[in-house]
């Protein structure tokens, strides 16, 4: 994927509180993926503007951000500093400049934008310690291709997705990202569509066991192979 069409795609969100108000699904991941990393190396690949690698290395050992947009990653060191957080530049599914693994590696809405999903897996997989996590989402590859969006390269089948990830890691669980419409969702309606957009909550996303077809996305939980 191009410089070029990464920033067309990527949203610029200065503070976690942007990222909650206009990206909640990827914070509704985030949030999830904070259960894992209590006290752990983790890899954020394709970090973005930085806010979910920031919310990690709160309680996180140690948290490196991964992007291929240098933008991405200027923008990440000046809006989301941490002490235990550092960010590089490097491509998902080009050789990792890194000499050390980690615990646990995330990565949202990632695969399908690579021109090497198995490459891609590979890094990770060699940067995982033996019994490390992957946390990582796909869109629903036969939603996202009727979507026709222009910035993904790949849309996988579920039966494509378990091909890829099966061979590769021990462990593996999946799960779909749901959207639960409580009273507050109907509540808070006409004061989101008064501000301009009609955003959801983080907090009504679920993740329901399994690939459901009517799912718009997609996570898998897998741990590496303890040998």
């Amino acid at each position: 994927m191009t410089d070029q069409k990464q920033e067309e795609e990527r949203l610029w969100l200065a503070t976690w509180d942007e990222a909650s108000h206009h990206a909640p699904a990827f914070v509704a991941r985030y949030l999830l993926a904070s259960q894992y990393v209590s006290g752990k190396s983790v890899c954020d690949c394709a970090c973005g503007a930085g806010y979910g690698s920031f919310y990690l290395s709160q309680v996180a050992s140690d948290v490196v951000g991964m992007d291929a947009s240098e933008e991405a990653i200027q923008w990440a060191f000046d809006h989301y500093r941490h002490p235990n957080l550092q960010y590089i530049h490097v491509e998902a599914d080009a050789p990792w400049p890194l000499d050390h693994c980690f615990d646990v590696v995330t990565s949202f809405e990632t695969m399908e934008h690579t021109q090497a999903p198995d490459s891609f897996l590979r890094n990770i997989v060699d940067h995982l310690v033996p019994g490390g996590q992957l946390v990582m989402s796909v869109p629903n590859g036969p939603l996202d291709r009727l979507r026709n969006n222009p910035f993904h390269l790949h849309h996988f089948t579920a039966e494509e997705f378990r091909g890829l990830i099966e061979p590769l890691f021990d462990q593996v669980h999946y799960y779909s990202q749901t959207y639960q419409k409580d009273l507050t969702h109907y509540a808070t309606k006409p004061l989101r569509k008064l501000k301009g957009h009609d955003s959801h909550r983080a907090a009504n996303y679920a993740f329901e066991s399994d690939l459901r077809g009517d799912a718009k996305n997609w996570l898998v939980l897998a741990t590496k192979a303890d040998v």
